[in-house]
């Protein structure tokens, strides 16, 4: 198991993929979307900021959205899905 995958698995059961499917919807929020990886709304924000967040993000306007389509891709192949580099 990878550790994007290892972390996740690790948390709460409210951030299963069948749960996050259920409940949220098309978009996130960093630090929502930062919990279900294990860690601070911080350190995800940090890692939006070097594109390294481990799902895709969208800047709407001055925010931040993760796509939650690619959170559960995340989740169930253990494979991280960077932004593509902007250019």
């Amino acid at each position: 198991m990878s550790p994007v995958t290892a972390d996740a698995h690790a948390g709460n059961a409210a951030y299963s993929p069948m749960r996050i499917r259920a409940t949220w919807g098309g978009t996130s929020s960093v630090a929502e979307a930062s919990k279900v990886f294990g860690f601070s709304r911080a350190k995800g924000y940090d890692l939006v900021r070097r594109g390294q967040f481990p799902c895709r993000v969208l800047q709407v306007g001055r925010g931040t959205r993760v796509v939650t389509a690619s959170l559960l891709r995340v989740l169930e192949s253990g494979e991280p899905e960077y932004n593509p580099a902007n250019g």
